[in-house]
């Protein structure tokens, strides 16, 4: 199957979940910022810049191989999950109202990286004219330290995406991606503070201004 996505995996099951419940989510803007757009302009270059920078650092001391995705699994497969939350879903099907949403939001479980999971089927759930969606109905074969133990054997649904895109589970792979990401997000913290300090900025306007310049298409560089 080939690569639809360079997404992260985190944000492509969060759609997952999302699309199943029959909602929908795009970026908002809040506590929008008053200031003239070309100042706006100006910080979320500078706010992606900082990002960038701390990806590249992130990288640089945790640097982390790459590796094939999971990619379509077959029937009778077993993987062990690599991706934090991946949903196991027990019931399908688009709720007809908030409150059936709650209630399937509930019954959702979210499978922690580490357990190990085996194809049962897999059905055909939606299909459009640009591609086919399917879930895979897999039995839970086991857990990992911590996790609760009634969860072990469990049945439900996991969207094709949830699964495919992921890599194949390596603890010391994952053990790596996890200072990598707690680097990133202590570098992007600090560069953050700089720029409300440097622009005087509450942490709300500044987010304000990054989703603002997203949901736009913002100019990313050039702009100094």
């Amino acid at each position: 199957m080939a690569d639809k996505s360079a997404r992260p995996i985190a944000t492509l099951i969060f759609i997952v979940i999302l699309a199943i419940m029959g909602l929908t989510t795009s970026p908002t803007i809040s506590h929008a910022s008053a200031r003239p757009e070309n100042e706006k302009k100006l910080i979320y270059s500078e706010l992606i810049e900082a990002r960038q920078q701390a990806g590249k650092q992130a990288e640089k001391e945790f640097p982390i191989p790459s590796s094939k995705r999971v990619g379509e699994l077959k029937v009778g497969q077993i993987i062990t999950l690599s991706s934090p939350n991946t949903p196991l879903i027990q019931t399908r099907g688009k709720p007809a109202n908030l409150t059936e949403a709650v209630i399937k939001m509930e019954n959702t479980v979210q499978l922690p990286p580490g357990t190990a999971i085996k194809v049962l089927r897999k059905e055909i759930y939606e299909k459009t004219d640009a591609n086919t969606s399917y879930d895979y109905w897999i039995v839970v074969m086991d857990g990992v330290k911590g996790w609760i133990k009634k969860a072990v054997g469990i049945k439900g649904w996991i969207p094709s995406e949830a699964v495919e895109f992921q890599h194949p589970y390596n603890p010391s792979l994952e053990t790596l991606k996890q200072k990598h990401g707690k680097l990133f997000y202590a570098l992007l913290s600090e560069s953050e503070k700089r720029l409300e300090t440097k622009y005087n900025l509450q942490p709300t306007e500044l987010k304000a201004i990054g989703d603002e310049g997203f949901k736009k298409h913002w100019p990313q560089t050039g702009l100094r």
